[in-house]
C-alpha cells in the first residue's frame, strides 16, 4: 500500500505471509520512497527472525502477537551484522497459526492466496488399443495454465504421477475456478479424456486430510478416486490445498 506525502505513515494494513520453516525462517521486509515515474528509492531494510513469533503461537493473547519496533538500515539483507540502523524504524504486530490451527472462519475472512494441485494417479482409463497409452494433465486457474510431465503406461494398470505433478498458483481470488484436464497424448494431436473443476472458495472451506498429513487441516482436499467428468470409466486421485497468502 503507497502512502502518500508523509514521513510517519500508518498503514493498519494486515497482510498474510506463508511461513514454510517456522524454526528458522527469516522475513525480509523493505520500506521505499514511491515513485510513479522512475524506480521508487530505498528508505531501508530489517530482518526479521520468525522463531519467536511462531514459538508464541500456543501462548495466551496477548502473548501470542509480537509487537515492537524494528531499526531500517541500508544494508543488505545477507549482511553479517544485519542491515544497520539510522534510515527509521518500522513497528508491526505478527502472529503466526498453523495449519493445523486455521480454521474456516479464518479462511472465510480472506480472498486471495496460493492454490496448489498435486495430480497422484489416474485410474481406470479406457484403452483404445493393447498398446501403452501416454497421458499428461492440464491445470488452468485465473488464466494461468500449467502442464505435467508425460506419463507411460496401459489403461487397465494405475498411472503413477510424482511430485513433479505438482503446482502451485498464486495470488488466486476466492471466487476462481480450478480446472483439470487429463488428456492422451497421441500422433494426430492430444484427446481430452475428462475434466474437473473445483470452486477455489469450496477448497478454502473444506477440511481434509491427505496420507502424509497427521491431522484434518482447513484448506485442504484430498480425493482417493475422484471419477472425471465426460470420461467412461477414469478416475483421478489428486490434492488440492488453498493457502492463505496476501503477500509474497
Amino acid at each position: 500500500m503507497v502512502l502518500r506525502k508523509t514521513r510517519h505513515p500508518k498503514w493498519n494494513q494486515t497482510l498474510h505471509v506463508l511461513v514454510q520453516e517456522p524454526d528458522n525462517q527469516i522475513m525480509q521486509v523493505s520500506v521505499l520512497d514511491y515513485d510513479l515515474l522512475s524506480s521508487s528509492d530505498l528508505i531501508g531494510r530489517c530482518v526479521v527472525d520468525l522463531s519467536e513469533i511462531t514459538s508464541a503461537e500456543h501462548d495466551a493473547p496477548p502473548a501470542n502477537a509480537i509487537e515492537r519496533d524494528w531499526h531500517l538500515g541500508t544494508g543488505q539483507f545477507n549482511d553479517q551484522a544485519g542491515c544497520g540502523k539510522g534510515a527509521g524504524r518500522l513497528r508491526m504486530r505478527l502472529t503466526y497459526k498453523s495449519f493445523e490451527n486455521f480454521t474456516a472462519q479464518d479462511a472465510a475472512e480472506l480472498t486471495r492466496g496460493i492454490v496448489i494441485v498435486r495430480i497422484i494417479e489416474v485410474l481406470n482409463v479406457a484403452p483404445h488399443t493393447s498398446r501403452p497409452m501416454t497421458l499428461f494433465t492440464t491445470m488452468q486457474c485465473e488464466g494461468d495454465t500449467k502442464k505435467s510431465p508425460l506419463i507411460y503406461g496401459k489403461g487397465n494398470k494405475p498411472f503413477f504421477f510424482q511430485y513433479k505433478s505438482s503446482f502451485e498458483f498464486y495470488a488466486v481470488p476466492d471466487t476462481a475456478i480450478v480446472v483439470v484436464n487429463l488428456y492422451e497424448n497421441a500422433l494426430g494431436g492430444s484427446d481430452l479424456i475428462g475434466s474437473l473443476e473445483f470452486n477455489v472458495a469450496d477448497i478454502a472451506a473444506s477440511r481434509g486430510r491427505a496420507p502424509w498429513m497427521e491431522d484434518e487441516e482447513v484448506g485442504m482436499m484430498y480425493f482417493t478416486a475422484k471419477k472425471l467428468e465426460e470420461a467412461d470409466t477414469a478416475h483421478m486421485k489428486l490434492a488440492l490445498r488453498y493457502v492463505p497468502c496476501t503477500a509474497s
